[in-house]
């Protein structure tokens, strides 16, 4: 992926922020979960990068790893993905 895209995937990504209640996670610490299937984790991502997961209003400054997702929401789609075969650790 060229620069000019990523740059362009994480400016998508702010630009989908919303006030979010409740706990939130940053996107480094998705990266921390222990998948048997990375598939689970691969939707988790797809859903940030097609807007179904949201980041936080607030937490788009800086580096993608900082931009804060709702800890709710994101155990949801790890629940509803894990019906899959494999282990999720978190």
């Amino acid at each position: 992926m060229s620069v000019v895209k990523l740059k362009r995937y994480v400016d998508d990504i702010a630009s989908n922020a919303a006030a979010l209640e409740g706990q939130t996670v940053p996107s480094q610490e998705l990266n921390l979960f222990v998948f048997t299937n990375t598939s689970v984790l691969m939707e988790v991502f797809c859903r940030i990068a097609n807007g179904r997961l949201r980041t936080a209003s607030g937490s788009t400054e800086g580096c993608l790893a900082q931009f804060q997702f709702s800890s709710a929401k994101v155990d949801a789609s790890l629940y509803e993905d894990r019906r899959r075969p494999g282990l999720t650790v978190r």
